[in-house]
C-alpha cells in the first residue's frame, strides 16, 4: 500500500446458521398401560361413547344431589374442584377411579365415592 491511501474492506455479514429441527417423537411404546394409563384393556377411542341416563345436565344434577360435603372440610373452609379420571366397562359400571388433582383428602375420598356410584349407558345396547 503506498502511503497516505486508506485501505477499506468491506465486510458481508452472514447470517446465524438456522436452529436445529426439534428431536423426533418417541416410538409408540406397546406397553398398553404405558399408552393409555389406564389397565383392565380399557380403550381411548370407541365405536359408542358412554353416556349418562338423561345426558349431561343430569350427570351434573347427579353429581350435586350426591355429594355429601364432608364436615371437617366445612367446618374449616376447604373447597375447590377435585379432578378423577375413571373408565366405563362395558356393562355401564364405572372402575379404575384415580384422582388426577385433589383437593383435600376427604374432598378426594367424596369424589371418588361419588363417581364409582354412578351408572352410564351405552347408546344402542
Amino acid at each position: 500500500m503506498l502511503s497516505g491511501q486508506r485501505s477499506t474492506t468491506t465486510k458481508t455479514e452472514v447470517a446465524p446458521p438456522p436452529p436445529p429441527p426439534p428431536p423426533p417423537p418417541p416410538p409408540p411404546s406397546s406397553d398398553k398401560k404405558a399408552a393409555t394409563g389406564m389397565t383392565d384393556g380399557a380403550y381411548q377411542v370407541v365405536d359408542v361413547m358412554p353416556e349418562f341416563p338423561g345426558g349431561d345436565a343430569a350427570l351434573l344434577k347427579y353429581v350435586a344431589d350426591s355429594t355429601h360435603y364432608p364436615k371437617e372440610a366445612k367446618d374449616i373452609g376447604i373447597q375447590g374442584k377435585v379432578i378423577v379420571r375413571f373408565m366405563v366397562k362395558a356393562d355401564g359400571s364405572v372402575s379404575v377411579v384415580s384422582v388426577l388433582q385433589g383437593v383435600n383428602p376427604s374432598l378426594d375420598k367424596e369424589a371418588i365415592r361419588v363417581v364409582k356410584s354412578l351408572r352410564v349407558s351405552l347408546r344402542g345396547n
